[in-house]
Parts: C-alpha cells; structure tokens; sequence
C-alpha cells in the first residue's frame, strides 16, 4: 500500500473531523467527493478476506465521515442528500462484513476496530431518510435485513428504534403521534439532558424534520380526502397541523380543494374503485377520522 495514499486518507479524516468539531463546512463538499478516488485508488472497496485491516477500519470512518458532512451540506442544498445515500451503499458492504464476522464471533472482528464503527447510526440516518421520501419499501427492506442478523440491536439501541417507532406511528395512520415524536426530538435538539427519559439522538437526526413533518402533511391530506366530504377551515388547521387558516387556505389551493363559506371540500374521485384499494381507502378514513377527531376534540374545535 503507498504510504503517500494511506497519509492521504489520515488527512482526509482529520480534514472531515475539523470540519464537524468547528461545524463550518465551507470546504466539506470538496473533501466528499475527494473520498471515493482516495479509496478507489487504495484498492479498499476490494472487500475480499486479503483486504489490509487498517485500511478497511479507515476506509469505514472515511466512508462515515463523509456521509455525516453530506447531511450537514443537505441543509443548505438539499441535492446534497444523493452524496449521504451513496456514502451509505458504499458503507454497506463494509457493515456486512462486520455483521458476518461478528455472527460468526470469528475473532478476525477484533482487529478491524468495531468499537469505531457508526454502523447503528449511519444505518438509522438512512432509515429515515427513506421515511421523508415515503420509500417505505425499501425502508422494510433495510430494517428486515437488520432484524435478520441482530435483532436485539435493533430493538435496544435508541437510533435504530427512533425510525422503526416513527414509521410505525406514519404507517398505521397515527400521524399525531408521529407529529409528536419529532417535535420532541425538535425540543432536545437544544437541551443537554433527553426529554421524558428518552435518549438524546445526535443532532443529524433533526436535519431531516422539516421534510419529515412535510410528508406526514401530506399524508394526512390524503388521509382526510378519503375520511371527509369537507371540513371547517378551523378544523382543517388542527387536523392537518397548520399554523393559521390562511396557511389552511395556502395548502387548500395547492392540493386543489374547494374553498367555499369557511369550509373545505374535497374532490371525489370520479372511478370506480377496485375491492382491494377500496378496503384500503377505508382503512386510511378509518385511521385519520379517529386520531383527527380525537385530537381536535381535545381542542374543542371539531364541527
């Protein structure tokens, strides 16, 4: 392995580490896509049992590094998401490789540092990153590998059981509950200490909350088109988690809805819907008229 490479990528990491601790990532971009020629040119995506151990163990943090940066370079431009979901395929097969020795309790895991590793939590970043692009598929691919291997992993560690517990709350209509959860991890973004008992996730899981909280508007305006003929404006701001009814009318207008005397009405589809996407429909009405009333009774503002 040349020496000039391997100091190359002791840099790169410094480089990336600087660039976190000091939070300023005016040259981060470059250092990403530097990552992948460094590592390419070392030989360190041949993961083949011959593979030195330094270097996959270097290779791994590099990879981690840089998908860590990506998200933080996402909240300025977002387009920068596809360079934390490539970083993370590339990790993948890095992730394998420890799950199969550690399976194995081949004791070869030892050397290649796996108390380093940021499996869980580049693993749980993806998870829901795939949640506020509404992948839920492949979300359910990547968790059932996860439980095929280390189900006591995935059911302990705080990380990996924030994105499980949220799709959960998203999948089974419970979007309140779902609106909660990432509002609290909105509230201890800035606190030292967790929120009722809960573990303080890193602050890269907030990064993704805004779009998050978009995409279960979304899906309790689905929700509600099949649950409702029409409702109060009054009533569509607390359902839908708005701020003000002139928000209400804002989103009304992009989605389409009919205003008219202080009311909302939602636009009946005009097929024939088949059996299955019927009972389907139904289960979702199901689903938003009781977490929507529920919560909207509490307000008292249900009409």
């Amino acid at each position: 392995m040349p020496n000039k490479d391997l100091g190359e990528l002791l840099d790169l990491i410094a480089a990336f580490k600087n660039n976190l601790q000091r939070k300023q990532f005016s040259q981060a971009e470059k250092l990403v896509q530097k990552t992948t020629p460094i590592l390419h040119k070392l030989g360190a995506f041949s993961l083949s049992a011959s593979i030195d151990d330094k270097l996959f163990y270097l290779a791994r943090e590099a990879l981690e590094l840089s998908a860590i940066t990506s998200l933080h370079l996402s909240q300025d431009d977002p387009t920068n998401q596809a360079l934390f979901t490539t970083s993370y395929k590339l990790l993948k097969p890095f992730y394998d490789r420890e799950q199969a020795l550690r399976m194995a309790k081949d004791p070869a895991l030892e050397r290649l540092n796996p108390s380093a590793s940021q499996r869980n939590k580049i693993t749980a970043l993806y998870l829901v990153y795939l949640l506020s692009e509404g992948n839920i598929t492949e979300f359910d691919t990547v968790l059932a590998g996860l439980r095929d291997v280390d189900e006591d992993s995935v059911k302990n560690d705080p990380m990996l059981k924030y994105p499980i517990d949220l799709a959960a709350s998203m999948t089974d209509g419970r979007y309140n509950v779902a609106w909660e959860q990432l509002k609290q991890q909105a509230r201890k973004k800035g606190n030292s200490e967790a929120v009722s008992g809960q573990a303080k996730l890193p602050e890269e899981f907030e990064i993704f909350s805004p779009v998050l909280l978009s995409t279960i508007q979304m899906w309790m305006a689905a929700s509600a088109e099949k649950a409702y003929e029409s409702l109060s404006i009054s009533s569509a701001k607390d359902v839908l988690k708005l701020d003000s009814e002139g928000d209400v009318v804002e989103f009304a207008q992009a989605r389409g809805w009919i205003l008219r005397d202080g009311r909302i009405y939602f636009p009946q589809s005009e097929t024939e819907p088949t059996q299955g996407s019927e009972q389907s429909a139904s289960r979702a009405s199901r689903s938003i008229i009781e977490n929507s009333i529920s919560y909207a009774q509490q307000l008292g503002t249900i009409v």
